[in-house]
Formats: C-alpha cells, sequence, structure tokens
C-alpha cells in the first residue's frame, strides 16, 4: 500500500509539472478564438490575428487555413468560407519578447444564400518547444516536448437571422462527483449560428419555484448537436414540474419546453 501511495504522489507530481510546463508556453495568441462578421454579398473584410513570443529564443510559426464541419472534423463542408479567406503570410519568424500581427482579408462572394459560413485557421510552431524542471540532487529531472496549437474560427454572418434550437430527450445522469445532473441534447437546425445557455427551473407540487440552475454555454453551428449539461446540486429527491430553457446569446432569443422530473 506505502509503494502504491508514492508512486500515485509522484504521479501527481509528475502532471501538475507538466500543466506548469503547458502554462509558460512560448508561442501566445493575443484576443479572441473566433472572430465574428456581419456582411452581405460582394463585400470585403479585414481582420487580424497577434503573435507574442513569450519565450527566450526565437520560433518559426506557420499558419494554415482548415474547414470545420458541424460534426467538428476538417472535412470540407457547403457552409465553409475558407477560400474566402487569404492570409497576408503563412510563416512568421519571431524573435524573443516580440509581438507581430498577421493580417487577413475575406471576400464575400456574390449570389450566396443567407446564413453563417465559417472554417478556421490554425497556428503552431514549426518546431516543438522542450522544457524541463530541474530538480535537487539525487532526483529524477524530467522534460516534455509540446506543440501547443491555436484555431482560430471565422464566421461569417450574410443577412439577417438566428438559429433554431431543437431539444433532444432530456437524461437525468450521476455526474464524475456523484451529483445528480441533468443531459441533454441540443441541435442547431437553422441556418445561423447560435451559441444558447442553458437552464432548468423547477418547481414543487404546488407549483411554487424551488430556484433556477444554470447549464452550460456551447457554440452551435447550423447542421451541429452537442450535449449540455446542468449541475442539479442541493436538489432533493422527488417529483417535480420544470421549464427548461435555452437562451441563443447571439440573437437574444429563447426557447422553453416543461418537463416532468424525476430525482431519485
Amino acid at each position: 500500500m506505502k509503494k502504491i501511495q508514492v508512486n500515485l504522489l509522484l504521479l501527481f507530481a509528475l502532471f501538475t509539472s507538466l500543466l506548469s510546463l503547458q502554462a509558460d508556453a512560448a508561442l501566445l495568441l493575443n484576443g479572441e478564438l473566433s472572430h465574428e462578421y456581419s456582411t452581405q454579398a460582394g463585400q470585403q473584410l479585414s481582420g487580424r490575428l497577434e503573435l507574442q513570443n513569450n519565450g527566450t529564443e526565437a520560433i518559426e510559426v506557420i499558419l494554415t487555413q482548415e474547414d470545420s464541419s458541424p460534426e467538428g472534423d476538417t472535412r470540407p463542408h457547403p457552409r465553409s468560407n475558407r477560400d474566402w479567406i487569404q492570409l497576408a503570410q503563412d510563416r512568421v519568424w519571431l524573435e524573443p519578447g516580440s509581438t507581430q500581427q498577421i493580417r487577413y482579408t475575406v471576400t464575400v462572394p456574390a449570389g450566396l444564400g443567407e446564413g453563417t459560413y465559417w472554417s478556421g485557421i490554425s497556428v503552431e510552431p514549426v518546431q516543438a518547444e522542450t522544457k524541463t524542471r530541474p530538480a535537487p540532487a539525487g532526483q529524477v529531472r524530467f522534460g516534455i516536448k509540446q506543440k501547443i496549437r491555436y484555431t482560430v474560427s471565422v464566421l461569417t454572418h450574410l443577412g439577417q437571422g438566428t438559429g433554431k434550437i431543437v431539444f433532444g430527450k432530456p437524461l437525468i445522469r450521476q455526474a464524475k462527483d456523484g451529483s445528480k445532473q441533468l443531459a441533454l441534447k441540443l441541435a442547431n437546425q437553422g441556418l445561423f449560428h447560435s451559441r444558447p445557455t442553458v437552464a432548468l427551473e423547477v418547481f414543487d407540487s404546488r407549483g411554487q419555484s424551488m430556484g433556477s440552475w444554470q447549464g452550460n454555454k456551447r457554440g452551435l453551428y447550423p447542421g451541429a448537436s452537442k450535449t449540455f449539461e446542468i449541475a442539479l446540486h442541493n436538489l432533493p429527491a422527488g417529483h417535480y414540474k420544470a421549464l427548461l430553457v435555452a437562451e441563443d446569446s447571439n440573437s437574444g432569443r429563447t426557447y422553453g419546453v416543461d418537463m416532468n422530473l424525476n430525482i431519485q
């Protein structure tokens, strides 16, 4: 048992040290990971990425364009705007402590239908970084090679519209910490990107509100579906009525559905 405990402590120390090494990554991408534009056919837009070398050695960075389908892979899809985007440069050399902006243009073709079109720009160093941690005499000195990769989503919204959120069947399940959790799939069957936040308001047998439980927020491309979770902390066992709500922060539109809730 003592040997197992020692090994677990060593693994924990290694894990936390690796996290610290990753936090010290030399290549930084400043700004948001999602660039969104409301536009129209035939318009030209411009944007920029800001790269920073936070390390002590010069690094070469490569930028590549990629598709991101509603399913989350990199297959081409009908709503890709990848071919609309032109990077000013696809490689850059960053000296230690330096910051550089990479500009891009988006030329929207004519004759397109309304809705959201999107793709991604990935940013990564050509060579992996080697990070080490010093160790006291007699102890093992270890290091890792890490290659940080960022992906910036570029979304162009043509016309005025909203996503169309469709609820799947809610499921009560046990979370990792042993508490109860409501999980459900939301699908976006509209033409525009949606960013819903889910919440659950619970009512007792007399119709009195017992409170509201907040869930997570996730982005949904047209045609995509994802699982959302609501932690039901401090909700006693019992049978309840509930109102399940998804509010789209992109459009301000709210979707709701009544449900019966059985907590055992």
